[in-house]
């Protein structure tokens, strides 16, 4: 069965019944039914970006966006052929916010999911955050909507992609960052 996607801002998110996503001042906003938090995915391109990309650059984004001073926690990462993935952790006395960025050919790709602290702990918290990670692991770039969708780029990223899918184990207890935060 051919994986299904929501086009929204420029790009593809693996689709869930679960969520409703939509855009506010050109962020891409998401709510998962009755939880507290708050999961925001924004993108930058290729021509943007210093060269090379690293980790330290990607937390630097991720600090600026949150008004973060504080050291993160729980960092992850990890290199792909496309450059640097990882995920971080803010905790504040009344938030915590858990930020994923993975690097894709047509540039950056950054995840926060925001909740209340009182809200950052415990299986609803392991598993919204694990549906996050997922959602930031299936992302794409909607290069169509760009204007490429013929090109062969295209057309192969979304083969290939389609066709790892289909390899992967399913389920959230495959996904590392939950195996991760259930051994915590």
């Amino acid at each position: 069965m051919k994986k299904r996607y929501l086009a929204i801002g420029g790009l593809l998110l693996p689709e869930d019944p679960a969520w409703k996503f939509m855009m506010q001042e050109g962020v891409i906003v998401g709510k998962r039914k009755d939880d507290p938090g708050i999961f925001q995915i924004l993108h930058a391109s290729q021509d943007t970006l210093p060269q090379p990309v690293t980790h330290e650059f990607c937390l630097q984004v991720l600090r600026v966006m949150l008004k973060a001073e504080e050291e993160p926690t729980e960092r992850q990462m990890g290199e792909s052929i496309c450059g640097p993935y990882g995920a971080a952790t803010f905790k504040r006395e009344r938030e915590v916010m858990r930020g994923w960025y993975c690097r894709r050919p047509p540039g950056l790709i950054y995840g926060v999911y925001a909740c209340p602290a009182t809200a950052a702990k415990g299986p609803g918290y392991v598993f919204i955050t694990a549906r996050c990670a997922l959602i930031m692991a299936e992302v794409l770039f909607d290069r169509a909507s760009w204007g490429f969708e013929d090109d062969p780029l295209t057309k192969v990223l979304l083969e290939n992609f389609e066709r790892l899918e289909h390899e992967r184990p399913e389920g959230p207890h495959q996904n590392e960052e939950f195996r991760n935060q259930k051994s915590e």
